[in-house]
């Protein structure tokens, strides 16, 4: 069978034929139960699924500029006999109901090998649940305002360079992230680029290999949107590769984008702590947005326990935002360090809308100001938390602010 003309056909039988199906124009939409047919399935325009048999007995080909429309009222999961997106393509993936229903999980469960763009659009707040991913070279995905992404997994392409990047207004929530080829080989490595305006979450104990004869980026660049990890894993390495470079912050110097680091929790929500990150970041001096790390944690402590220095440019530097919610606490065990000489930036610590317990317990050299606006700030552990030669601004008349560990003559 093949479609070729524009406009939308619908079969809504349970077919068996077992010839090959293209759908080269317009829609199809397959309503029934189609087991029994299994003949190949090349789709270059749309085809849209309303039975979670749909495509079962079918090896399912995405051509360039395809659209695989998944339509149910209820949590349902899609699979095909297999299937194959050609590397380099874009693809387009919708999520919506067929009558009723908002907020359902639609999953195409299949296992695939990929490199190109996804964009996931569609409608009612729904989700789209995607099968464990291979690399075959630069992965995008662009979420919807409104919409969600559930990635089981991704693996890197084996023993080289691998990608994967985020972009648009919706939420992202990815499992495990594994670099792909033999543990041991310095080639190992997967390069991490945030630019979504959402949030993007991170709940697996990961392997982000560092490729230790190219610097010529960091493997986790948080340029915009939020970064949520809940797992103290998450930005992990294993041993083969050395370290990896991680940075806060767009490095383009006409950026005004924001961008957000947060701990959240072990629970299925993340409010809980108990997470702890020894990565450490580089804050970018070059973007004028807001540049923020902290916990969504309501409850429990999370700990930063690596270094951030406050600017990469020499001598230049970024003040950052250290946040904590309300009824929770945020950690930084390790040190907040100026740029070379500067002596301007400095740390912010709570707004409005969080007002939980910041501690201060690493050796910090930042020369800029500290301004507490609410919550409190706990200093631990020594001396230099807060240094003699920059000043501390308590409230900002919109929240109460408290101090505790300084001596009289510092408060």
């Amino acid at each position: 069978m093949t479609k070729s003309s524009a406009g939308t056909q619908t079969l809504s039988g349970n077919n068996t034929y077992t010839g090959a199906t293209a759908v080269s124009a317009g829609t199809l939409v397959l309503g029934g139960d189609n087991t029994a047919a299994t003949g190949a399935t090349a789709v270059s325009s749309t085809l849209q699924l309303q039975n979670a048999n749909g495509i079962k007995g079918s090896a399912l080909t995405l051509n360039n500029g395809s659209t695989l429309q998944l339509r149910a009222n209820t949590d349902t999961t899609f699979n095909a006999a297999s299937l194959t997106a050609v590397s380099g393509g874009t693809y387009n993936f919708d999520v919506d109901n067929i009558s009723s229903g908002s907020g359902r999980t639609l999953t195409l469960g299949n296992a695939w090998t990929f490199g190109g763009t996804v964009n996931v659009t569609g409608g009612n707040g729904y989700i789209l649940g995607l099968g464990a991913l291979t690399d075959n070279g630069a992965s995008t995905y662009n979420v919807a305002s409104g919409l969600y992404l559930n990635l089981a997994s991704f693996t890197g392409v084996s023993g080289g360079h691998a990608s994967l990047s985020f972009t648009g207004a919706g939420n992202t929530t990815l499992d495990t992230i594994t670099a792909g080829g033999t543990a041991g080989s310095s080639g190992r490595h997967v390069y991490l680029n945030f630019n979504q305006t959402g949030t993007v979450t991170l709940t697996g104990n990961n392997d982000i290999n560092h490729k230790s004869n190219d610097t010529s980026q960091n493997e986790v660049s948080v340029n915009s949107g939020t970064l949520l990890l809940n797992n103290s894993g998450a930005l992990n390495t294993s041993t083969d590769g050395g370290g990896i470079t991680c940075s806060l912050g767009n490095a383009t110097a006409s950026s005004t984008a924001s961008a957000t680091v947060l701990l959240g929790g072990t629970d299925t929500a993340g409010l809980t702590g108990g997470i702890t990150i020894s990565r450490g970041f580089l804050i970018e001096d070059t973007t004028s947005g807001a540049l923020t790390l902290g916990g969504q944690n309501t409850s429990g402590m999370n700990t930063f326990s690596g270094n951030f220095t406050l600017g990469v440019t020499a001598n230049t530097g970024k003040s950052v935002t250290l946040l904590a919610a309300t009824g929770g606490e945020v950690d930084f065990t390790g040190n907040l360090l100026k740029n070379g000489t500067d002596t301007t930036a400095g740390i912010t610590v709570g707004d409005a809308t969080h007002a939980g317990t910041v501690k201060l317990a690493g050796a910090n050299t930042y020369a800029g100001g500290t301004t507490i606006k609410a919550g409190s700030v706990v200093i631990s552990g020594g001396n230099d938390r807060l240094l003699t030669t920059s000043s501390v601004t308590l409230g900002d008349g919109r929240a109460a602010a408290a101090v505790h560990g300084i001596k009289p003559s510092r408060a």
